[in-house]
């Protein structure tokens, strides 16, 4: 799992110091939270069987496709051509067989980041941020000591509120990350 921030820049943005096992607990949490929406945040090699389409394009639906390194056919052989910036590949002088309704292709791709996205970073920072202080997700807690009584409101939705998941507005942002989304122009 990828460290998408560090322990020292979550107490700042907390401006307070930090149980060290508690934060790093939210840290962790947090980037498997971004990691189950976006695929690893790490670069890392990964062999996919995805479906050939009639036209010999193989979609390769993962986040930050690096490079393409192999494609494998069983009981064919075919080259190939990686279609950058677009995560697919082109079958080249391959014909599909008649008899086979669905054809598929082992791919080798190396996808994820060197270095991730601020957003990521940002996004990351906020929801370990909100694990650490309210991993309950509570809008109000109150405490008693004799006669004196505290109450503390936490301003926000009840969605900013949410504990230990992603905000809508998280999910928002995280959506061009997805595996299979290709933006251009951002």
């Amino acid at each position: 799992m990828a460290d998408l921030f560090t322990l020292t820049e979550l107490a700042s943005l907390y401006k307070d110091d930090l149980d060290t096992a508690t934060a790093t607990l939210a840290r962790e949490l947090a980037v498997g939270l971004i990691e189950d929406e976006v695929g690893p945040l790490e670069q890392t090699t990964s062999v996919i069987t995805l479906p050939i389409g009639r036209d010999g394009l193989i979609d390769i639906p993962v986040n930050a496709l690096a490079d393409v390194t192999d494609v494998a056919i069983t009981g064919s052989s075919s080259t190939w051509e990686w279609e950058r910036p677009f995560p697919r590949v082109q079958l080249k002088a391959w014909t599909p067989p008649q008899d086979t309704v669905w054809y598929t292709a082992d791919v080798t791709v190396v996808h994820g980041w060197v270095t991730p996205p601020k957003v990521l970073k940002a996004i990351g920072l906020s929801v370990a941020q909100r694990i650490y202080d309210n991993p309950h997700g509570l809008r109000t807690e109150s405490s008693q000591l004799d006669d004196h009584q505290e109450s503390q409101t936490r301003a926000g939705s009840d969605d900013d509120l949410a504990g230990i998941t992603l905000t809508q507005a998280e999910l928002d942002r995280l959506e061009r990350f997805r595996p299979g989304v290709f933006v251009t122009g951002r």
